[in-house]
């Protein structure tokens, strides 16, 4: 396929040193064009320059319809890349109906072209997963998962992974036990078909660690994790961008073990220097190094050393995915709620209580606003914590004091672990 490419675009270079006009010429000419403009987006795509991949798939439309019209499963195809950059950019309001449209010149095709129709639709349920439509996502992974085992039988390469992404949404519903058993079906069918030393399966692996982690097994997750890393860096290279997305997501597990928490940092920054390598320093990817690394800092306090992390990862956002991207978004959040910490606008909230616990005993619960303790106003959750930690386990209980719907409760803490998690949030402007 590449080397067709090439040699279009050899051709259609000549053609235009002559004079030759594409806009006027023959269907292959149109068609030989629409081809290479879709691959250069798609590898403008991979890049994650997504405004150039844009452009580029724009184009390529507009050669495949004067080449085959718009009713082609050629244009459609090309109607999911632009869709797919969209999403990533977050404009989804712009990628559902390029998704609906294509889906559509693919029920109609005929014979009907189902492997293109499944891809079609697996694709649009990721977008429906991420705008947060999981009743939708759930029938279109559903479909696709029927026609692609249609086509190539319950252990095909594409039914793996259309198991995976339905885990993924299995996770969000919190359907842990589902979830693990079409992630343990994904790795068994796609390693028989495709082998271990790839993209796919390593994405599978990560999948699968993020399950565990969700569910408190750090042990099978880290194995997990670890297995993806070895074979990265066999496969791609110990300063390839594979390893780098590894090593992130180990050191964001890392920090919920607390005996692993300073190995962290390490981690996020070898990360961060391995994309920069790779990609230079303007990049999606850049940022969401730079978020993680601030993350670490800020809920140790360092607030002042978070703050430039954030700043230059809205940036890069703001430049590469634009101004609608949840990452974006997300990085925003981070940078706000730092800027509060620095100024001591913030207010603790306790936003999960875990049953038979001691706070919940206490009558604690979620949303409660932490105001004292022992006698002192508590600013943000990273000095509570920290001061709770230094306490002797047979000290004296404490007094926490919260608020909840404008009344003042006083509940008396033994030191240790009482069951709750506490996020700090800014407070509200009144």
């Amino acid at each position: 396929m590449r080397k067709r490419l090439w040699i279009y675009a050899l051709i259609i270079t000549v053609l235009l040193s002559i004079g030759f006009s594409i806009s006027t010429h023959s269907v292959f000419m149109q068609s030989a064009w629409g081809d290479f403009l879709q691959w250069r987006g798609i590898r403008y795509y991979n890049a994650k320059q997504y405004n150039t991949a844009v452009q580029l798939f724009q184009r390529s439309l507009a050669a495949r319809e004067r080449a085959v019209g718009s009713n082609h499963t050629v244009f459609a195809n090309t109607l999911i890349w632009l869709a797919a950059t969209y999403k990533s950019q977050g404009l989804y309001e712009k990628a559902i109906p390029l998704f609906e449209r294509s889906a559509a010149i693919y029920e109609q095709s005929v014979p009907m072209n189902i492997h293109g129709l499944a891809y079609c639709l697996d694709n649009f349920a990721d977008l429906q997963l991420s705008n947060g439509n999981e009743t939708a996502a759930k029938a279109l992974y559903e479909r696709s998962l029927e026609l692609y085992t249609k086509l190539e039988g319950e252990d095909g390469k594409n039914v793996a992974i259309v198991l995976s992404d339905l885990a993924n949404l299995y996770v969000s519903q919190k359907d842990y036990t589902k979830a693990e058993e079409l992630y343990r079906r994904s790795l068994v069918i796609y390693n028989r078909k495709e082998g271990s030393d790839n993209k796919k399966f390593v994405a599978f692996l990560t999948d699968f660690a993020e399950l565990y982690k969700e569910m408190g097994n750090y042990s099978k997750a880290i194995e997990l994790f670890k297995r993806g890393l070895s074979i990265s860096e066999k496969t791609f290279g110990a300063e390839s961008s594979e390893v780098a997305d590894i090593l992130t997501q180990i050191a964001k597990l890392f920090e919920k073990v607390e005996k692993h928490s300073d190995q962290a940092k390490i981690l996020l920054e070898r990360g961060l220097a391995i994309r920069e390598k790779v990609y230079g320093t303007e990049h999606p990817d850049i940022a969401h190094s730079l978020v993680a690394l601030g993350s670490w800092y800020q809920r140790r306090g360092h607030y002042q050393q978070a703050q430039p992390l954030f700043e230059r990862a809205v940036t890069i956002y703001k430049n590469t995915k634009g101004e609608k991207s949840v990452s974006l978004q997300t990085a925003l959040t981070h940078l706000n709620l730092n800027k509060s910490l620095i100024t001591g606008n913030v207010q603790v909230k306790i936003v999960k209580v875990f049953r038979n616990s001691p706070a919940e005993k206490l009558g604690l619960q979620e949303n409660d606003v932490v105001t004292f303790y022992d006698g002192e106003p508590v600013q943000n959750y990273q000095s509570l914590t920290q001061r709770r930690e230094a306490e002797p386990l047979n000290g004296q209980p404490r007094e926490l004091r919260v608020q909840r719907n404008g009344q003042e409760i006083s509940v008396m803490v033994r030191p240790g672990l009482i069951g709750v998690m506490f996020q700090n949030e800014i407070k509200s402007q009144e």
